[in-house]
């Protein structure tokens, strides 16, 4: 098994989309923007490659507990344990391994009153999510259509420890990770994310 961590989704980012109706307009997706289908508790989104291509072929998903999908500040990230028995996980893994294939794009339904619409001093539509009814999938895609988007192989070993531990401590142990990739990126953490790892490293 190996796991690969993405960024699906990145707030406020604006990317462009053409559809059969509207044509083409400009979206984003608002903090929060995945809050209420995951208290619910019946999510069941799956990983996919290249959705929407007519082969689509589920390598984790949420309801067996093989995909996370986590909030974190600047966005919501997924971690995705894949079986390399398989020959198109391990084509995969070696594309994302490679970087040649190193982003994602998302499937969803928006919920009742999710969305706004606007009109830009462009001419151009603008639509603001600020809720998804269903996340379908978080697939690795060749060409997203947010750039801002990112996947990318998770160490073995972190892997390894996460799937022994307890799922209390996986989630902590997570945040954790999900924290310090963002320091090592020149990202500062906000005061409530610098709390929220204070309080995961005390915990035993």
């Amino acid at each position: 098994f190996r796991s690969l961590h993405g960024t699906p989704i990145r707030y406020s980012d604006f990317y462009g989309v053409f559809d059969g109706r509207r044509g083409q307009f400009r979206e984003q997706m608002m903090p929060g923007v995945v809050d209420d289908v995951l208290k619910r508790g019946d999510l069941d989104c799956r990983f996919l490659e290249a959705h929407g291509k007519g082969n689509d072929k589920a390598m984790a998903r949420s309801a067996n507990g093989t995909l996370d999908i986590i909030p974190v500040s600047g966005g919501v990230t997924c971690d995705a344990r894949v079986d390399m028995r398989r020959g198109d996980v391990r084509d995969l893994v070696l594309a994302v391994e490679r970087q040649d294939v190193n982003q994602m794009s998302i499937g969803f339904v928006v919920a009742d009153d999710g969305d706004e619409w606007r009109w830009a001093n462009d001419g151009v539509q603008e639509r603001s999510v600020w809720s998804i009814g269903d996340l379908l999938d978080v697939s690795a895609v060749t060409y997203p259509c947010s750039e801002g988007t990112q996947l990318e192989l998770a160490q073995r070993a972190l892997a390894v420890r996460i799937s022994s531990l307890p799922s209390d401590s996986r989630e902590r142990l997570r945040r954790c990770w999900h924290f310090a990739k963002e320091i090592r990126e020149g990202k500062v953490l906000s005061q409530q994310n610098g709390q929220d790892l204070a309080d995961a490293l005390d915990r035993k």
